[in-house]
């Protein structure tokens, strides 16, 4: 017999399938669910489905929930963000290795931190990022460019916001002063032609993904070749 619970489980397994897109059938249907989120209007309680695509790394169902959208403006819609969608989004940082996470989707999240700590002080209030989360968002620079990449002005301009932790006015918050300054080591070591950020993020954070995948391409893209 049929029942809920059975239902339940079919229901998440071809969802699962449908969110790790690793065949034609299934990267074929989260783009097309990606398309109808796209065609709702953003919406604050629909992260946690916006976070599933692009957890997925999924270039092709990114691309087509980002449709019309500037990447860095995309979460604008979240105005009073909590430590739970602030832990995710620095979670994705930390899932992906260097060169292993689509960049339109780094460029979403740090848009969306930029706007959070523009003033450091609010931002902290909803969460305070460790060192662990300033190296794995700064493992992403691309020292091969320059500051005006898409990327790296993203991820240098949130880093920015960071180091006015170090300040008189946290003199007395110790992790707060060694954060900031871990953001500034970062910069500093990006900015100057004679260092490399090794010397201030570990060899292992750093190491880059030796194959990225960016998903399987979807029917539709065949039959558009």
């Amino acid at each position: 017999m049929i029942n809920k619970v059975t239902l339940d489980k079919l229901n998440n397994i071809y969802l699962l399938d449908i969110l790790k897109a690793e065949n034609l059938r299934a990267s074929s249907a989260l783009v097309t669910y990606a398309r109808f989120l796209n065609d709702e209007k953003i919406e604050y309680n629909f992260f946690p489905l916006y976070l599933k695509i692009f957890d997925s790394n999924n270039q092709f169902a990114i691309d087509a929930l980002l449709n019309n959208y500037e990447p860095e403006k995309f979460l604008e819609i979240i105005i009073v963000p909590n430590s739970y969608v602030l832990e995710n989004v620095f979670g994705l940082f930390t899932k992906f290795k260097s060169e292993g996470m689509y960049d339109k989707v780094q460029r979403v999240f740090c848009g969306f931190l930029h706007s959070v700590y523009h003033v450091v002080e609010e931002g902290i209030r909803f969460y305070l990022p460790t060192i662990v989360d300033i190296n794995n968002l700064g493992k992403h620079l691309v020292e091969t460019e320059d500051q005006e990449f898409p990327l790296n002005r993203v991820i240098l301009d949130f880093l920015s916001c960071i180091t006015d932790l170090d300040s008189s006015a946290h003199e007395n918050f110790q992790d707060r002063i060694q954060i900031a300054r871990q953001a500034s080591k970062i910069r500093s070591n990006y900015f100057d032609n004679r260092r490399k950020l090794v010397q201030s993020i570990t060899e292992i954070i750093l190491e880059k993904e030796s194959d990225p995948n960016f998903g399987v391409v979807p029917d539709e893209m065949y039959l558009s070749e």
